[in-house]
């Protein structure tokens, strides 16, 4: 009997366990039915007991929602609470949706007191999504700019910053007088990795007097690359020639200065000739940093070259 007993038990315990199995697996496959095609969505509008509906579907607040992408009727309504109404659009990669809703009357404000935990936790979740999108912004920006990771740079003599133009990055390097302006070139060079180079950078300087800015270049015939520059720059006070070499097949790459080491006032500028049928012609106007930005259609190689003499 004991026997009989003890397999009874068994078989009912397998059938136990079958149906389990079964019911999860039916609620597994129901669950993928009801939710196939659509996204989870975190709906919450406080106050947390306002009904929310998208068209004339109730949703669940202050909890996940399976919502087929497209466009709704959203209606959030509490009582002692401004009903809102608008038209939105769940998109793939929608991850809430939320809002607070504004008291009518003292009882609502009375409300809104004693539940502040549900209004702050909406707050928590727009600081979060303003946070998510401030770092996807910046990583958006450091993939056309890597140097911006090394930005900004703040000393008592120079800062190196940037500001978004046209949803381009501009360099702002600004010194406090001439006598800065080498420093703060030679460290916005030391920023950059490997394979990023100052000439694809759009950058702007301030904060010294730049002799080249409205300088007018005299035309010439000298052949010599020197002295076809010390002629054609022969306006601009205290100007001397540095450095200059070939940089390409027709392109003389050359390092200039202004000012006087002495009286700390000297910058170093750089700037290209481009040798036509023996004939020179100045092709990038002088400047701290040569660039795509501030020279003739040169290629960057060419105008990296002459950022490094």
């Amino acid at each position: 009997m004991e026997e009989i007993k003890r397999q009874k038990n068994i078989r009912a315990l397998a059938i136990l366990c079958i149906v389990v199995f079964a019911g999860l697996v039916l609620y597994a496959l129901v669950s993928w039915i009801l939710t196939v095609g659509k996204i989870k969505v975190r709906v919450v509008y406080a106050p947390f007991a306002a009904t929310v509906r998208l068209d004339d579907v109730t949703l669940k607040n202050n909890s996940d929602n399976y919502i087929t992408p497209g466009v709704y009727r959203l209606t959030v309504e509490f009582q002692n609470f401004e009903t809102l109404t608008k038209e939105i659009e769940v998109k793939n990669d929608t991850k809430y949706l939320f809002a607070s809703l504004d008291a009518t009357n003292s009882d609502g404000e009375a409300y809104a007191k004693e539940h502040a935990d549900e209004f702050l936790a909406v707050e928590g979740i727009a600081g979060q999504l303003d946070s998510e999108a401030g770092l996807i912004e910046r990583e958006k920006i450091l993939e056309k700019a890597p140097v911006v990771a090394f930005l900004p740079v703040k000393n008592s003599l120079f800062t190196i910053s940037y500001e978004m133009v046209d949803d381009e990055v501009r360099i702002i390097i600004s010194t406090v007088s001439d006598t800065y302006v080498n420093e703060a070139t030679k460290k916005f060079k030391s920023l950059l990795n490997e394979g990023d180079v100052a000439a694809e950078y759009n950058i702007v300087f301030s904060g010294f007097n730049d002799l080249f800015a409205s300088a007018t270049f005299a035309d010439n015939n000298f052949t010599s690359p020197e002295d076809f520059l010390r002629v054609g720059f022969s306006g601009v006070p205290t100007f001397d020639f540095v450095d200059g070499t070939t940089c390409g097949d027709r392109y003389y790459c050359a390092k200039i200065s202004t000012g006087r080491s002495d009286s700390y006032s000297l910058v170093n500028y750089y700037t290209i000739l481009e040798n036509r049928s023996g004939k020179w012609y100045l092709v990038a106007k002088p400047a701290p940093i040569l660039t795509v930005f501030n020279t003739d259609d040169l290629s960057a190689d060419v105008i990296d070259y002459a950022n490094s003499l």
